[in-house]
């Protein structure tokens, strides 16, 4: 079973990954929301939602495995109970639904490749900022940048104490995100959208309000999919064998590369952001909740990199290697032509 996961802000949202001010391990004068939640945030959502439905919150843990799994996000496993596997997340707007477009979509900025068959770069400046692109999956919207959906909400502020005494290193500036707001009646126009794959059929019935990142609340609503990402892989396996040089990779989601110089490789050129940090709760409890330990850190490949590759299987092999991620909605792809 396959369904559309929409989030809806309720208010403004503040995902912060390592950098949310919320952090146990250190807080921040100056912090900056994403634009996206973490996908292991967004699973631990799911897992919470489906206790909740299913009245298994107070629950032992064995009641609650064969419902949610035994663990959070776990790098030797990628099993969590129904939940078969989730998508990249991405923007919803009425009935179109928004994914990354590849950095290479920039002003000023032409990528192809010359008559020797070597790839051939005009208008790049290495001191600009690539600005990450949306297109709409139907392709019948044009390419837009992010702050076509979205709008930057600082709060400043000092903590004190209930006495009233301001607490040391207590002043802060905080960037919240929003998404725009329609007009005619003020409500956001965008909601954030996931696809999940089921081994049962879900509902959510019992549950309208759920919490992503530092004080942030979403109306969640459960619908049937339309299969987007199952196109878009289908679209890709009959464009592997079509040969390296007439396609390019572009990446749907911040994707986990064991070995970039393996990549580097078996690849004419890759277009990317500054990496990801990644970091998830080492949890060995089904309750998503209580964290024991932090992960190590480690750095993905932005979502919106582009790929040239010399051999397309190879590196397409390298990209569905890392099948813990992927299956949390991480090495995404869309193999393009160029």
């Amino acid at each position: 079973m396959k369904y559309l996961v929409t989030l809806k802000p309720r208010s403004k949202f503040f995902f912060g990954g390592d950098r949310t001010f919320t952090s146990q391990e250190r807080q921040n004068y100056y912090a900056h929301s994403t634009y996206f939640p973490q996908q292991t945030a967004l699973l631990g959502m799911l897992r919470y939602a489906l206790l909740n439905e299913y009245g298994l919150l107070e629950k032992e843990e064995l009641d609650k495995e064969k419902l949610i799994g035994s663990t959070g996000f776990d790098l030797n496993s990628h099993a969590y109970g129904i939940v078969k596997n989730i998508s990249p997340v991405f923007i919803v707007e009425k009935q179109h639904i928004w994914l990354s477009a590849g950095l290479d979509n920039q002003d000023k900025i032409s990528l192809k490749l010359s008559s020797d068959k070597n790839l051939k770069i005009d208008g790049f400046d290495p001191k600009k900022e690539l600005k990450q692109q949306f297109i709409s999956s139907d392709y019948t919207q044009s390419i837009q940048p992010l702050d076509y959906f979205f709008l930057d909400t600082p709060q400043v502020g000092n903590a004190k104490e209930r006495n009233g005494k301001t607490l040391q290193d207590a002043f802060f500036k905080h960037i919240y995100k929003s998404f725009k707001r329609d007009p005619a009646n003020y409500e956001s126009r965008f909601a954030f959208g996931l696809e999940i794959e089921t081994t049962e059929k879900v509902e959510l019935t019992t549950i309208k309000t759920v919490f992503l990142g530092a004080e942030s609340s979403f109306t969640v609503e459960l619908t049937p999919s339309k299969g987007i990402f199952e196109r878009i892989q289908s679209i890709n396996d009959s464009l592997k064998d079509k040969g390296a040089n007439e396609h390019k990779i572009i990446l749907l989601s911040d994707s986990y590369i064991e070995d970039l110089a393996v990549l580097k490789n078996h690849s004419s050129f890759i277009l990317t952001d500054a990496p990801t940090p990644f970091r998830f709760n080492k949890n060995k409890k089904s309750d998503y909740y209580k964290s024991i330990t932090r992960s190590n850190q480690y750095h993905l490949l932005s979502r919106g990199t582009v790929i040239y590759p010399k051999d397309i299987m190879k590196v397409t092999e390298i990209l569905d290697a890392a099948k813990a991620f992927q299956t949390i909605g991480y090495n995404h792809y869309q193999i393009q032509t160029r």
